[in-house]
């Protein structure tokens, strides 16, 4: 752990997570984590290794760094689930050659860092960075290439960048609906147990119409455009999937399976609210039918996704 390489590892990660180098080579000595970064070092196993870090709630902990041996370790990344961010090494020398120990870095390994939102980095780096930087590329920069295969490299990552733009903005637009003000909710309860339902059903048949105007919903350029290319449609259909599976998702809050609970279980009371019943039947009705749309349209969106990445 005193070699030149290991303290570049251990002071990569700890300026990465922001925590003292102590506490980093306390906890890359325990078993596995070890074990992993020597033989990486070694040349054998995964070309590979992450590192992750799982800050503890109190923040003057996370300050020092004490008792948070279990927080950090080292993994391949197969079977452990990134939650916040992480730094990898990446091991560029050939199969079977050890990395030397004996300098802190060289182009033998790699070093970076991820976050949970990788598709997000990747939309940065090509529209902030090698979008811009291949604009301004000088002519000797482009060596043997010709002025056709110039502008067709260009063409391609302009097209490239927009579209992975274009895609990031779908997955964006969620909306957040089946929630509502839990104060006025107990206000409501304090009432009596007749203004409480009212309010819950009156939520439920809200949010039912909300998730089925969106669900119906297409974006005017589509409307408008007949001559749509398999770019243009996978842009749309990715957003389209991300919609859907919001929409989704939308069912299963807690607001949502409260409401839906409660006046499944007023409908199936005997001394219900006279007049209740039919209107909540009809609620429940409207839920199953918007339930098998989603499912349907979800399919839908996924299938062409699909089939339109072979396309493009």
């Amino acid at each position: 752990m005193h070699k030149p390489r290991f303290k570049w590892i251990t002071q990569s990660i700890a300026e990465s997570f922001e925590v003292n180098d102590r506490f980093v080579e306390d906890s890359l000595r325990s078993g596995k984590s070890f074990q992993m970064i020597d033989e990486f070092l070694a040349g054998k196993g995964t070309p590979k290794i992450f590192v992750y870090y799982i800050p503890p709630h109190d923040p003057e902990t996370a300050s020092n760094g004490d008792g948070l041996e279990n927080y950090l370790f080292v993994t391949d990344g197969e079977n452990e689930k990134l939650e916040g961010k992480a730094v990898y090494f990446h091991r560029t020398a050939p199969e079977g050659k050890a990395i030397n120990v004996e300098v802190a870095y060289d182009a033998d390994v790699m070093f970076g860092e991820l976050s949970p939102n990788i598709p997000l980095q990747l939309e940065v780096l090509v529209n902030k960075v090698y979008e811009p930087m291949i604009g301004i590329l000088e002519k000797n920069d482009w060596g043997e290439c010709d002025e056709e295969q110039k502008a067709e490299f260009t063409a391609f990552t302009k097209k490239f960048a927009n579209d992975i733009h274009k895609i990031m903005e779908s997955l964006t637009e969620g909306v957040t609906i089946t929630v509502f003000d839990h104060k006025v909710y107990k206000e409501k309860e304090k009432l009596g147990e007749k203004e409480r339902l009212e309010f819950l059903q009156n939520r439920f048949e809200y949010w039912l119409n909300e998730i089925e105007k969106h669900l119906n919903q297409e974006p005017d350029t589509r409307k408008d455009n007949s001559e749509l290319g398999p770019s243009s449609e996978l842009v749309y259909w990715v957003g389209r999937m991300a919609k859907i599976t919001n929409l989704s998702e939308q069912l299963k809050s807690a607001d949502f399976k409260l409401a839906k609970e409660e006046l499944w279980k007023e409908r199936t009371k005997e001394n219900r609210f006279r007049g209740n019943d039919e209107h909540i039947q009809r609620l429940m009705t409207q839920f199953n039918l918007i339930d098998i749309t989603i499912t349907d349209k979800l399919n839908e969106a996924k299938d062409n996704v699909k089939y339109l990445t072979t396309l493009d």
